[in-house]
């Protein structure tokens, strides 16, 4: 499912008048966004004191601030309604929030407000304008957007099993899988963990993750091992639930496909290739539509799997405003030829063939 919806936010009001203690008179309407003043949620912030504001003073006041969509979020202050219009001129309205990412569903941020009065104001008996505290969905869930979304947010993370009896017949997984989730398990704040054979994570029928609305998910290991991304890639089912990139076997050749086939130039390797001394690996995240978010990381073999954890860790994780994609596909080599996989700038080298959207 798209992060798609309409702009929705909390409108806040008030009035004051020059040179008195302001008593509240404001108004607060939200939608998709909630603002209270305790951090349990139990006292909507239907009305603001600013108390006593002097020329030249800043006063500030706190609030908490709730997601209530199933969609990561930005936020931007701005204000509107000046009366006198002047008024605009001599005072600044700011905040701890700006350009913040909310995740979906509960995600809760204290905020300051700091209303400034200038010291040499003048003609202005009263007035009243309006603040807009504006939430916009995230239209595409990219690598960045996941990174910072779920960074303290709830995450589930799969790890394929090396069970014999596994949904939509996958193969027992090996070791290396779970290694290579370790480097990203590391930039994450609230995880559980579970396996794919465990019905309270994996639907045992469809292969399909578990999860509220708004969770995010992470598994690695590719779709022989993993029935999540079995599932992923299947081309039956509802659209939003396949992951933009597949991977194609074609005779002795192993590739990346776009989700409708759509051949990735470049991305390819002979099965005598593959995690020899070097490799090819998807990094790709989506939402389901269930609106949980997903990130799915794999190679055409284990050590392309391991290097797309140590490629996350450094890469992505290092600088995440720099991943504005969907989804990555990169090649691994073994340049020193010590056999291992290298983190990137420690010999080895990671080539960028293709990104989307």
């Amino acid at each position: 499912m798209a992060l798609v919806f309409v702009t929705a936010g909390a409108v806040i009001t008030f009035s004051y008048f020059q040179g008195s203690s302001l008593r509240s008179v404001s108004a607060v309407e939200s939608s998709s966004l909630g603002v209270y003043w305790d951090p349990e949620l139990l006292e909507p912030a239907d009305s603001i004191d600013w108390g006593m504001l002097r020329l030249g003073g800043v006063k500030n006041v706190t609030v908490y601030l709730v997601n209530e969509t199933p969609s990561p979020v930005n936020l931007t202050l701005g204000t509107t309604g000046w009366d006198p219009p002047e008024a605009s001129g001599h005072m600044d309205l700011a905040w701890s929030h700006e350009g913040r990412l909310m995740v979906p569903w509960g995600d809760v941020s204290e905020t300051d407000l700091s209303l400034s009065i200038s010291p040499d104001i003048v003609g202005v008996e009263t007035f009243s304008f309006t603040i807009i505290l504006t939430a916009e969905g995230i239209e595409t869930l990219t690598l960045a957007v996941f990174h910072d979304a779920f960074a303290d947010a709830p995450v589930r993370m799969i790890y394929p099993s090396d069970s014999g009896s596994k949904p939509l017949g996958a193969a027992a997984a090996s070791v290396s899988d779970w290694l290579a989730s370790s480097f990203l398990y590391a930039t994450l704040g609230n995880v559980t963990e579970g396996l794919d054979i465990d019905p309270e994570y994996v639907d045992q029928t469809t292969g399909g993750p578990l999860g509220t609305p708004g969770t995010g998910v992470v598994s690695f290991g590719g779709p022989i091992v993993n029935p999540v991304v079995r599932r992923a890639e299947t081309p039956f089912g509802p659209l939003e639930d396949r992951a933009p990139v597949r991977f194609h076997v074609e005779g002795e050749t192993l590739s990346f496909q776009e989700r409708d086939g759509t051949p990735i130039p470049g991305a390819s390797l002979r099965l005598v290739e593959v995690s020899r001394r070097k490799d090819l690996f998807v990094i790709e995240a989506y939402s389901d539509s269930e609106g949980r978010h997903i990130l799915l990381c794999y190679g055409l073999g284990w050590k392309g799997t391991y290097a797309a954890g140590k490629y996350y860790f450094k890469a992505i994780h290092g600088a995440p405003s720099t991943y504005p994609h969907a989804w990555m596909v990169i090649l691994w080599e073994d340049l020193n030829g010590d056999g291992f996989v290298n983190a990137l700038g420690d010999g080895d080298s990671y080539t960028v063939i293709a990104t989307g959207p």
